[in-house]
């Protein structure tokens, strides 16, 4: 379940930290993504964090720090740190 989904859904925060442990402890690698769309995952994310910080292995970096997705953000043109006027920010512009 995506963050969005576990809301949706009536999940707790703490719920919705132990589905996505679960799928990364799965997988093994990658990159999760999280929606800044409701002040839950803010939460969920307090929950979820620490808790990777303790698993082997877990290094937790945003995506301009990964070399091949930032040259590849650069390529495209993508800005991360983007805001607009509102001061939301804008993953890609």
């Amino acid at each position: 379940l995506t963050d969005d989904q576990c809301w949706e859904q009536g999940k707790t925060e703490k719920e919705c930290a132990e589905n996505y442990l679960t799928e990364i402890q799965r997988v093994g690698s990658g990159i999760v993504l999280f929606h800044d769309t409701n002040e839950k995952t803010a939460t969920m994310l307090d929950i979820l964090l620490p808790s990777l910080d303790s698993v082997n292995g877990y290094t937790i970096k945003p995506l301009q720090d990964i070399p091949n997705i930032a040259n590849a953000l650069s390529l495209s043109g993508a800005n991360l740190s983007a805001k607009d006027s509102s001061g939301t920010c804008n993953d890609y512009q």
